[in-house]
């Protein structure tokens, strides 16, 4: 595991510092004493378990995470560690191997470089908890990096007051946005409103277009049937134009038609008159045969008459 120190804050990395130096002398007393890392009983914080370290004698090399089986791995490897176990090696090697495969499904491969990262060693042995409770003690060092680290600090802060700059316009753009969505469902309500006022309207327009249709077509019946009543009418033919089928058999004709039919019926009161007038004679059974002579004489002598 790879662990981002920019993403650590100042007295985290003083914690890790001081770890670094502590590990650097560990690293030159082991190499004088074998038996200086040799524990007698687990050490505080660690497993308790002698099957969660790799060197189990010594409850070295705890195992009882992911990050400690790999920085167990990289130390086993390292020459000065390697002195150190002698002829334990091969049996705590095997012990780390098949434990990460068992464990953590890692498949360890010796592969480190000749140069052995301490830094990197030591920080990997601390879990999250251990180093929060390291870091709750710091004394702060007035050195270089003490001043280094101050000024990084400043820079945090700058960016941290930024952030909080940035989190506040963007939270005032979150309520601009939101009053934006009401003002734009307010406006949607109102557009809603409009064309269904607007809808009624049309149909209201509709109505009095039909009406005024209506009157019109109504209007120009009435002009009609009018003029074909005072054409009846100086005709001297009687009609009762009240009646709708009867006025729609004038108004449907032809002007062509309606002169024909009025002609035709002029002619016919014309006849019924005069037949009207004439007198026929009372005959007997026996000149019945003659009755249509006597009538076709009547008629002559009338009309010769005018």
């Amino acid at each position: 595991m790879n662990i981002d120190l920019e993403e650590l804050s100042s007295p985290q990395l003083r914690e890790i510092r001081r770890i670094i130096v502590a590990g650097v002398a560990a690293q030159a007393e082991t190499a004088q004493n074998k038996e200086y890392l040799c524990h007698k009983s687990p050490p505080k914080g660690y497993p308790k378990e002698k099957s969660e370290y790799g060197d189990a004698d010594c409850y070295r090399y705890p195992l009882d995470n992911k990050s400690r089986c790999m920085a167990a791995w990289r130390y086993v490897h390292h020459a000065d560690n390697k002195a150190i176990l002698g002829n334990k090696f091969k049996k705590v090697e095997s012990k780390i191997k098949s434990y990460a495969k068992s464990h953590y499904n890692l498949d360890l491969q010796v592969g480190e470089s000749g140069e052995f990262d301490w830094a990197q060693a030591f920080v990997e042995y601390y879990d999250a908890e251990t180093m929060g409770e390291r870091c709750e003690n710091i004394v702060l060092e007035s050195d270089s990096l003490g001043e280094k680290n101050m000024e990084n600090d400043e820079k945090i802060r700058d960016l941290e007051k930024q952030n909080s700059t940035l989190t506040s316009e963007k939270d005032a753009l979150a309520t601009e946005k939101q009053n934006l969505v009401a003002e734009k469902d307010t406006f949607a309500t109102q557009v809603d409103s409009l064309t269904q006022e607007l809808n009624g309207l049309k149909d209201e327009l509709e109505t009095l277009r039909k009406f005024k249709n209506d009157t019109e077509q109504a209007a120009e019946r009435a002009k009609k049937v009018g003029d074909v009543k005072a054409k009846l009418v100086d005709a001297g033919i009687e009609a009762n134009l009240d009646d709708e089928a009867e006025a729609n058999y004038w108004l449907d004709m032809s002007d062509e038609a309606f002169r024909l039919t009025i002609s035709k019926m002029v002619d016919l009161k014309k006849g019924a008159e005069t037949s009207a007038s004439v007198k026929i004679p009372n005959l007997s059974n026996e000149n019945e045969e003659n009755t249509a002579d006597v009538v076709r004489a009547g008629l002559k002598k009338r009309k010769e008459g005018k």
